[in-house]
């Protein structure tokens, strides 16, 4: 077997993903947009073919995905329900009166 010719490192690429917005603590990475990018193609969505509809694409792609991010972020917080006993038995005796009548 004969033997690989020894490569400069320098030469070598490595894909790194980026982190291309945070919202909160939660970055959103750059394969995730395309990943979306690629879910809009399946629904039909056309992909220009000049680099800055791409970017528009791809800018569009980001903004809906931070959207979204904020609204689940959002919804976390304000999951909480207060009912006061006095609101509860306010509600049951107006109930029992209606029942009543």
């Amino acid at each position: 077997m004969p033997a690989l010719p020894a490569q400069d490192s320098s030469s070598i690429k490595f894909d790194v993903d980026r982190i291309v917005a945070v919202v909160g603590k939660t970055p959103i990475l750059w394969s995730e947009v395309l990943e979306q990018i690629n879910i809009m193609r399946a629904r039909g969505t056309p992909v220009p073919e000049d680099e800055a509809g791409q970017l528009r694409l791809a800018y569009d792609a980001l903004n809906g995905m931070i959207d979204v991010e904020v609204m689940v972020q959002r919804a976390q917080l304000d999951t909480s329900i207060v009912v006061t006993d006095i609101d509860l038995q306010d509600n049951v005796d107006q109930r029992m009166k209606t029942l009543r009548d």
